[in-house]
């Protein structure tokens, strides 16, 4: 089903349709862990045709060397995706923008518009049109940060566009470094934030350069003289929160 999937987007004469599928595919894959983690053959598909597609657009190029934007798909008001871009954001020297590729509801976009200085929602429904205005929006930078969900095949796209005409480079912070994810053959650094999400990457084709990132998190300062080691005798007593799917036994 799969190997037919793959055939069926990389042969529909219809990038419309082609993009959709590819969404789709990206989606399946995602929920159903059969040990596919990546598809570089259908993302450099998808960006040559959107490439010619778009090449008579005329998409000005007018950003700068120190311009940076992130990208998240749909930032949410639970669960650490949405926190971890915060965060990153929050480390730029200067004040950065934000571009929300899909939906979002009121409450998350007034909240992730605290950590940027501009924040744009795509507004198009067509495939072709949601990646036209992703590359209209990014033409202004140079650097894009991505924070996507792993089917987001149309921000993947629209990255590769942007990369033909203006050069920026692209940077995958990829959260769901657990399943399925586009990105690696359109990223130039790609992070990896888990030990599982190594072994996994081990498994992808990753074009560009690789790096760990991590989570950072915020902690005070305390003195040296301090020591929180348990007695050996002492039972250890932790807290672990997350959703129940984080924790369901599963393969073992």
């Amino acid at each position: 089903v799969i190997v037919d999937f793959e055939s069926k987007i990389l042969s529909e004469v219809d990038l419309n349709i082609a993009l959709d599928l590819a969404r789709q595919y990206g989606n399946l894959l995602w929920f159903a862990d059969i040990g596919i983690y990546d598809a570089p053959s259908i993302e450099q598909s998808l960006i040559d045709r959107a490439v010619l597609y778009f090449k008579n657009h005329n998409f000005e190029f007018v950003g700068h060397d120190s311009s940076y934007v992130h990208i998240i798909s749909e930032p949410l008001l639970i669960g650490g995706h949405t926190r971890l871009m915060e965060k990153l954001a929050s480390m730029h020297d200067g004040p950065v923008d934000l571009i929300i590729s899909r939906g979002s509801s009121k409450r998350a976009e007034e909240r992730v518009s605290r950590f940027f200085l501009k924040t744009y929602k795509v507004l198009s429904i067509r495939p072709l049109d949601i990646v036209g205005e992703l590359v209209a929006a990014l033409s202004l930078y140079r650097k894009i940060v991505l924070h996507i969900h792993p089917d987001d095949i149309l921000a993947v796209v629209a990255c590769g566009v942007i990369k033909n005409i203006s050069g920026a480079e692209v940077f995958f912070v990829n959260h769901a470094d657990h399943v399925f994810s586009y990105g690696t053959y359109v990223a130039d650094y790609y992070f990896e934030l888990s030990s599982y999400g190594k072994r996994l990457d081990s498994k992808k084709l990753i074009a560009g350069k690789k790096s760990f990132l991590g989570i950072p998190v915020s902690m005070n300062m305390v003195g040296d003289d301090l020591d929180f080691m348990p007695d050996r005798a002492q039972p250890l007593v932790f807290i672990s929160a997350g959703a129940d799917i984080k924790y369901k036994p599963l393969k073992g």
